[in-house]
């Protein structure tokens, strides 16, 4: 065992998770011993109404650079990479106002919530403003393995929010004292991560409209095939919060919310560590040898040995531990665990692995089956004469749970897609043993598209 320990210690790839994990167990732990005092300083109308401003983050953070944030790693050219963050920001700047105002003319008529609409309008742009000039930071932070500063970076942003949120929640401001505890660490975060890109701001100041043109014109399958593939991956988790918003009230919402609150800890514990640290390790083998089937293999087995044990703990002990933990009555948001566990364990193997898609340029594909997915999804929806969301009964009270096979289905056959995809393009290495660089290869396919392999220093396609 020891031997083992020090062979992980001495793999690149596993300190730099390690690096970035442990910056993540102290946030998460900070996040976690916080949470007991939330549910008993603030309502469950209040969390309810916290989570349904909030959902908007969930459906439109991912996507809100044009996801042209997530080039930024693999861009090979240094003036390149400048200009793509320079383009993330405007890009921010202008879809952060048009999802603004959507939303909040949504969240206004529904009747969700009695703040007026320029106050719902500044609240939803500053968690849109903050969460795309994080994902750029984070990318940026990213490309140059810098770890160390993203790990405290994480720290400082879940004691500020800590912080923020008992204190406003002792002066019993409210839903208001939420959103500002969330604005709070957000910007804190913000300082943390600047701080390697403030020194080279001269060299994104010089970027020009050319610049930008060029970098967008390269990275097209962002914006085209990405975007709505995130969206829609988005939209089929946050729609649920609206739904049950809807059809069962803002109570039931935050037993909901709180549930995946934290099924939300393991999954940002392991899940956003591993993830930046496999999409740079794969980018960096695929340049150098053309495939990272490797790394693909390491990081998939690292996960497999976490979900499942994190999944049989959390079926069995949820329902209890949520009753002492959080207080009488929110041992409904552990039955919710339950039910959600099995699919969050899924979860968190295939987000880790979403890099693969585009390192290996598969946009399009990734958009493809993610519209399959929700089409797939309101098909059995239809079929079955259900609403959105499926209704159990539970302390003889009716509540609601994502449609929680639906979702099971989706993450296993995406992580099915993903493995089909390496061991192709691993076996087309086999094949031709290591084919000549520069050299097309034609006849074999990746999902249905030709493979072709560019020299050392662009970025190799699939």
């Amino acid at each position: 065992m020891q031997n083992l320990m020090k062979r992980l210690y001495k793999n690149s790839f596993f300190r730099s998770i390690a690096t970035l994990m442990s910056g993540t167990i102290i946030a998460q732990v900070i996040s976690f011993a916080i949470s007991p005092l939330m549910t008993r300083l603030y309502s469950e109308e209040q969390i309810g109404e916290y989570t349904l401003l909030l959902t908007v983050v969930t459906m439109f953070g991912s996507v809100i650079c044009g996801r042209y944030d997530m080039a930024i790693v693999g861009e090979s050219d240094e003036k390149g990479m400048y200009a793509l963050v320079k383009l993330s920001f405007y890009i921010t700047l202008v879809l952060s106002t048009l999802v603004s105002v959507g939303y909040t003319i949504y969240f206004c008529t529904s009747g969700s919530t009695e703040m007026a609409f320029p106050e719902v309008f500044a609240w939803i742009l500053a968690f849109i403003l903050a969460t795309g000039f994080l994902n750029i930071l984070h990318s940026y932070n990213n490309r140059y393995r810098d770890y160390k500063l993203m790990a405290a970076a994480s720290i400082t942003k879940e004691a500020g929010k800590a912080v923020t949120l008992v204190g406003f929640g002792v002066l019993h401001f409210g839903t208001i004292g939420l959103l500002i505890s969330y604005i709070v660490s957000s910007i804190l975060e913000l300082l943390q991560q600047i701080r390697r890109l403030k020194s080279n701001l001269s060299s994104i100041k010089a970027v020009t409209f050319e610049d930008m043109k060029k970098a967008a014109k390269k990275h097209i399958r962002q914006p085209l095939y990405s975007v709505p593939a995130s969206f829609v991956n988005g939209f089929s988790y946050s729609i649920i919060n609206i739904f049950i918003n809807a059809l069962f009230g803002s109570v039931t919402l935050a037993y909901y919310s709180m549930s995946y609150r934290m099924l939300g800890v393991p999954l940002s514990l392991v899940c956003n560590s591993t993830s930046k640290a496999y999409f740079e390790k794969a980018a960096r083998e695929h340049d150098e040898t053309g495939n990272f089937h490797k790394t693909f293999l390491q990081t998939s087995l690292f996960l497999l040995a976490i979900a499942i044990p994190m999944t049989a703990a959390l079926m069995i002990l949820a329902p209890w531990a949520f009753e002492l933990f959080f207080g009488k009555g929110w041992g409904i948001s552990g039955e919710y665990v339950r039910y959600l566990a099995p699919m969050f364990g899924l979860r968190l193997i295939v987000s880790s692995l979403t890099p693969t898609m585009i390192i290996c340029n598969k946009q399009r594909t990734e958009l493809i089956i993610q519209i399959l997915f929700v089409v797939a999804s309101c098909a059995r929806q239809s079929w079955k004469k259900a609403g959105p969301v499926a209704v159990f009964k539970m302390d003889d009270r009716r509540h609601s749970s994502p449609a929680v096979g639906r979702d099971c289905r989706r993450f296993f056959t995406g992580l099915l897609l993903c493995l089909q995809g390496i061991h192709r393009r691993a076996s087309v290495d086999r094949r031709y043993g290591g084919a000549p660089l520069g050299r097309p290869w034609h006849g074999v396919q990746l999902l249905s598209e030709p493979v072709q392999i560019r020299p050392p220093g662009g970025r190799h396609h699939l």
